[in-house]
């Protein structure tokens, strides 16, 4: 990640914020709190985002409605208000990330880094913080379609100001609103209104994010995701997923359930004279890109799945053949010990642990053994070699403690070593094995769901291999 920091945003995102807060803290000290200030709070959180999801995004990034002057006018100023950057500049940005998702030309994407908190924090903050400033580099198209708007054009070369005029003198009018006292008034709407726009900011961030992260896919071979417990904050940018396949459509929610409180806005706004032009995707088209995406998961799946079972047998194989060499070395050590024992009390003890404990370790690893596909005979006999060599690392373990009981100084060095080395590869390989089939059984999960077609199963099970597949080759690694 570039260690240059962006500072004058730096500075409105994190340090305005901060001193907001600090405010707050004073203020009430000294006015306490009541529903009036939450309530300047609420109201400030939802007007900046309706101007950044009805007008930032959905009518100037995508066109998908066209508005009259007046309310264009009104959503130039709310948009900065907002204070997430001139129109052009936020324009340019989101165009870049839906022409190329999830690449080095994303500016925001949530697959930059392969650790998965890092890219989280890229996604949400990082890429303005220590990105370079986009008012510096609007791409051509942006200038080309919406730099001939004079007022989109005056709102960039005037930007910070008429930020501050926002941030200062709607706030102050609106806490009149709601207080008596001047200086009260102005400091309670100039603070809350702040508090409910900078959680908002952060709801917006959400979106490049959470929204890139943690949901459902049905449209689109992205990392967007439909998140829908966070619609109620988003007012309908949470149907992401859905909104990448058909970016030109003025609903993101375009099933009647799904709360989308910005498709709305411009429905209305339409049958009053003040939006026209209204983009929808017919639900023919929308049902066929949904088809296409399951197919394609499905044969993606089936892949995965593939792969996922070759590298688990190829793993088990490898194991077994470590688990002869481990195995070899057991007995050697084995007869070493038994040698030295000679006959006697000592023998005998032996003896009988060896009876002992084969008989409950052979129970134990043939009852795992059942549970176990035998589509390759490789699995039974590893299973064998896990049980004798575990079997012989307790006896030599339990002897070791009978002849130091004794006071036999009979056991060599050589003899301790190989079972201190065996037990730490043993340790290793165990967890290895058992991951692989684990690997295996999530595998044949996988390929049932996708014999029944089941759409969500195929979705879950193929997640859940995938998950444990990764936790083998970090298992694999170590090994």
């Amino acid at each position: 990640m570039n260690s240059k920091i962006n500072w004058p945003v730096f500075t409105v995102l994190v340090v305005y914020p901060v001193l907001i807060l600090l405010g707050i803290a004073l203020y009430i000290a000294f006015y306490g709190v009541c529903t009036k200030e939450l309530w300047l709070a609420v109201i400030a959180y939802y007007v900046s985002n309706i101007s950044v999801g009805v007008g930032l995004h959905r009518l100037w990034s995508h066109g998908a409605y066209k508005v009259n002057r007046v309310v264009e006018i009104i959503l130039i100023f709310t948009s900065a208000f907002s204070l997430q950057g001139p129109v052009l500049a936020w324009v340019s940005d989101h165009k870049f990330h839906h022409a190329y998702p999830d690449t080095d030309k994303d500016p925001h994407t949530p697959v930059k880094y392969q650790n998965p908190l890092k890219g989280f924090f890229w996604a949400h903050l990082g890429w303005m913080i220590f990105g370079e400033s986009t008012t510096k580099h609007i791409d051509k198209g942006t200038i080309s379609t919406l730099g001939k708007d004079k007022m989109l054009v005056w709102q960039l070369k005037n930007y910070w100001q008429l930020a501050l005029f926002t941030q200062v003198v709607p706030t102050a009018l609106l806490g009149f609103a709601f207080f008596n006292a001047p200086i009260q008034a102005m400091l309670a709407g100039f603070l809350f209104c702040g508090l409910g726009r900078a959680l908002q900011q952060q709801m917006t961030f959400s979106v490049n994010s959470i929204c890139h992260f943690w949901g459902k896919r049905r449209y689109a071979d992205d990392s967007s995701v439909d998140v829908w417990w966070l619609a109620l904050l988003l007012l309908g940018e949470n149907w992401h997923n859905y909104h990448h396949a058909f970016g030109k459509d003025y609903r993101n929610g375009h099933k009647w359930y799904h709360l989308d409180v910005h498709k709305w806005i411009i429905w209305c706004m339409s049958k009053i004279g003040l939006a026209r032009d209204l983009h929808v995707t017919p639900e023919v088209r929308v049902a066929a890109v949904q088809r296409e995406y399951e197919q394609k998961m499905l044969e993606r799946g089936k892949q995965q799945t593939t792969e996922a079972k070759d590298f688990a047998w190829c793993t088990l194989n490898a194991v077994s053949q470590k688990l002869v060499s481990l195995e070899k070395m057991y007995e050697d050590a084995l007869q070493s010990t038994s040698a030295s024992l000679g006959t006697g009390k000592l023998q005998s003890t032996f003896s009988n642990l060896v009876l002992s404990m084969k008989n409950r370790i052979s129970q134990d690893f043939n009852y795992r053994a059942h549970t176990v596909s035998q589509e390759q005979p490789s699995i039974s006999s590893a299973l064998d070699c896990v049980a004798k060599i575990n079997m012989i690392g307790e006896l030599l373990q339990k002897s070791i403690g009978a002849v130091k009981g004794c006071d036999v100084k009979v056991i060599h060095q050589s003899v301790m070593d190989a079972l201190k080395a065996g037990k730490r590869a043993m340790n290793i390989l165990d967890s290895v094995f058992f991951r692989s089939l684990d690997v295996l059984r999530r595998a044949e999960t996988a390929l049932e769901s996708m014999r029944k077609s089941d759409f969500t199963e195929i979705m879950d099970g193929t997640k859940k291999l995938q998950k444990c597949l990764l936790k083998l080759k970090k298992k694999c690694a170590v090994a």
